[in-house]
């Protein structure tokens, strides 16, 4: 299974160790695509911190990821945030060590 993959997996089970297990303990992740919905972007240094955000951000459960599409080093998916709302994200990160150390995410249309 692949890092994306694997990340995929984790935001669907609400599973914020699964999600920081793919993360080098230094990664820097930078998610701009909460500004299309009024939101901050979540920026976050290391897998201590990537792990607390998504433990809080997925206490209620997984989220919804539909027409996920893998292309080596990034991805192209949908966060579902109601029936009749979702973001269209891109993904891209930077490997080193066979963890991410940079994931960048931007809402595309």
């Amino acid at each position: 299974m692949s890092l994306l993959e694997s990340y995929v997996e984790g935001l669907r089970e609400g599973d914020a160790e699964k999600i920081g297990s793919v993360f080098s303990d230094d990664a820097l992740f930078h998610d701009d695509a909460p500004r299309t919905v009024g939101m901050d972007p979540i920026i976050l240094r290391g897998r201590a911190a990537i792990v607390e955000n998504f433990a809080k951000l997925t206490a209620g459960g997984g989220l919804t990821i539909d027409n996920v599409a893998f292309n080596e080093n990034s991805m192209r998916y949908d966060i579902v945030m109601s029936p009749e709302m979702s973001i269209c994200c891109l993904g891209v990160y930077k490997e080193e060590g066979g963890k991410i150390a940079e994931y960048f995410v931007t809402a595309v249309s």
